[in-house]
């Protein structure tokens, strides 16, 4: 079996501070990162009663959620890492707005979903662990698995499922137990390479 064709469906960006708690971000020090037509249509969602500030950028199909820990980064349209510069921003959000917090981990996820030449052996695999009865009864099937890397400083969690007899989708969480980089082109170099190696996982799994 051989993969004809990969689609990338979702992408995003996370920052997680563990030893401070975070202030939410004043509108205008957000809106002042992007200027031009980056920042036409720029809007925010401030949800008082959660605690968090959502800031959407139409024209960079971006969208920023700011919370107690966290801050995450949610392309609204897929775009490839040489495409659209997450890293970067995330790198110059971290550095310019929170210049005090070391954000001790961060992470990034991919969904993709991968077309075959040959139909995916659901069946088959099924049978391996489970009863004719309950292959019979089956609708979906999906599977998870975690690759430790780095000397256990990094993870990589996939979600695998079967969408259709030819398709396969993979949700690929990043998770980068380290300080955020001090350069943020160091930080878009890693998510273009975690970008390539999640695809690496799925071109080294064999059904037949």
């Amino acid at each position: 079996m051989a993969i004809t064709a990969r689609n990338l469906e979702g992408i995003s960006g996370v920052l997680v501070s563990l030893s401070r708690r975070l202030p939410l971000p004043e509108a205008q020090h957000v809106f002042a990162l992007f200027s031009g037509e980056n920042a036409k249509g720029a809007r925010l969602l401030d949800d008082t009663a959660l605690k968090v500030r959502v800031f959407t950028f139409p024209a960079l199909d971006l969208q920023i959620a700011c919370e107690s820990t966290r801050v995450r980064f949610d392309l609204l349209k897929p775009h490839k890492p040489d495409e659209f510069h997450l890293g970067e921003v995330m790198g110059t959000f971290a550095h310019t707005l929170y210049p005090e917090v070391p954000f001790e981990r961060f992470g990034f996820n991919y969904d993709t979903a991968y077309q075959y030449d040959a139909v995916i052996p659901q069946r088959e695999l099924w049978k391996t662990f489970m009863h004719e009865d309950l292959i019979e009864e089956m609708t979906h099937f999906g599977w998870q698995a975690t690759f430790q890397k780095e000397k256990g400083k990094r993870r990589d969690t996939c979600f695998f499922k079967v969408v259709s007899p030819l398709e396969l989708r993979v949700l690929t969480n990043v998770e980068l137990d380290r300080p955020l980089p001090p350069q943020d082109a160091e930080t878009q170099a890693l998510f273009a390479q975690c970008y390539t190696e999640s695809h690496e996982i799925v071109r080294k799994m064999a059904f037949s």
